[in-house]
């Protein structure tokens, strides 16, 4: 997607080089010797138009890996509120893209990903999470 996709299609999403993202470089290596991905891409995406997906679902498909690859980036540190252990994002613009992309407010994503709502007993607490639990909590969100 990132080799294949138009500058321009690029900037709406604001994507980067794959090099810049956690998900992708897990594994050591971005490229595959002998595969073209940007050709690759383009395969899938006459696939889809086969199989007549519309350009609105293409374009949606692309925004939610594009969501999963900023999620992906957001980094933790740990934190103390109110004598809790809590966390904080610390890269904002991660958080501004995918919630962007996600169409929804930033701060409830914010939430999402860092603090716990239990409802019990007709009553509603919410806890803050410690950077290990947020990262699970993202990763899982991400998995779906």
């Amino acid at each position: 997607m990132l080799a294949g996709l138009s500058k321009e299609d690029q900037k709406k999403l604001e994507l980067q080089d794959a090099s810049k993202y956690h998900y992708l470089t897990q594994g050591g290596s971005i490229t595959c010797e002998g595969r073209d991905d940007a050709a690759e891409f383009a395969d899938i995406r006459s696939a889809m138009k086969v199989l007549m997906f519309s350009d609105h679902e293409i374009w949606d498909i692309l925004r939610i890996l594009t969501i999963v690859l900023h999620l992906g980036n957001i980094k933790y540190k740990p934190t103390l509120i109110d004598n809790l252990d809590a966390v904080e994002i610390v890269n904002s613009t991660c958080v501004q893209s995918a919630a962007r992309l996600l169409e929804v407010n930033q701060q409830h994503l914010i939430d999402a990903l860092t603090t716990r709502t239990i409802f019990a007993h007709g009553d509603t607490v919410v806890s803050t999470m410690s950077s290990e639990q947020s990262k699970d909590v993202r990763d899982a969100f991400v998995k779906g």
